[in-house]
């Protein structure tokens, strides 16, 4: 199946305290500037790293025409010594961070919604990774032979059971922001229509009541059309 970049998605500590510098959308005054992404192995530094980041799409994106207001970085070799600097003006804000699988850390690491100010940091250790929800549908000469759930759980700690959530579903660069609403089937387990677009899309879990992020996950939904004749066979994943 095609291998893609994953990109991260995790709970939990948004402080609805700060948005972004001017020129973006939502209000409030960011101050910009720039945080360290580091790398680590059970031995030391992780050298030659590849990360990928977003900051929380619920504050973005960014009113149309604005520049200089990063929503993402990535992937990126963060160098020889483990640390990569991102400088942006989506600061302070809540982030999201992955370290891609290399010859150095088999299993990779993610880390993310974790609040970063300016001159802040997010630490990804080798073999920390949480969770991602991916589906993909398979043609074999066209035809096809699986599908893929309508609903899917968004899975985390201490929801509320006895009034509705929120859920936002964004791409990538923190568009869309499709919502759903519903309560938590238990304390652990919130269950969202699953998306229907191609490629990634984050999900996230809101606490209206209490005005904070409670989870938030990554569901990637592909296709793979695999032919097969006397010759052999071949496989294509557009998506």
């Amino acid at each position: 199946m095609r291998k893609y970049t994953r990109i991260l998605a995790i709970s939990l500590a948004l402080a609805v305290t700060a948005l972004l510098q001017s020129g973006c959308s939502g209000g409030g005054g960011g101050g910009g500037g720039s945080f360290g992404v580091y790398t680590h192995l059970s031995s030391g530094a992780w050298p030659d790293a590849t990360v990928t980041g977003y900051a929380d799409p619920s504050y973005l994106p960014c009113s149309q025409g604005s520049t200089g207001c990063n929503t993402s970085f990535g992937p990126v070799d963060d160098g020889s010594q483990g640390e990569y600097v991102e400088t942006t003006d989506a600061l302070p804000d809540d982030w999201e961070a992955a370290a891609e699988t290399d010859s150095n850390c088999s299993s990779g690491a993610s880390v993310g919604w974790t609040s970063v100010s300016n001159d802040g940091r997010i630490d990804l250790y080798c073999g920390s990774v949480q969770q991602q929800i991916t589906c993909t549908i398979n043609y074999l000469n066209n035809v096809q032979q699986n599908t893929c759930p309508t609903t899917i759980v968004i899975t985390g700690s201490g929801y509320p059971t006895t009034y509705a959530l929120d859920s936002g579903a964004y791409d990538t660069s923190g568009n869309g922001g499709e919502s759903y609403q519903g309560m938590a089937s238990s304390s652990t387990q919130f269950y969202v229509p699953a998306p229907t677009n191609w490629g990634i899309t984050v999900l996230t879990v809101w606490d209206p009541t209490n005005n904070r992020l409670l989870a938030a996950a990554d569901y990637g939904l592909h296709e793979c059309y695999i032919t097969t004749n006397d010759q052999g066979s071949s496989e294509t994943c557009p998506y």
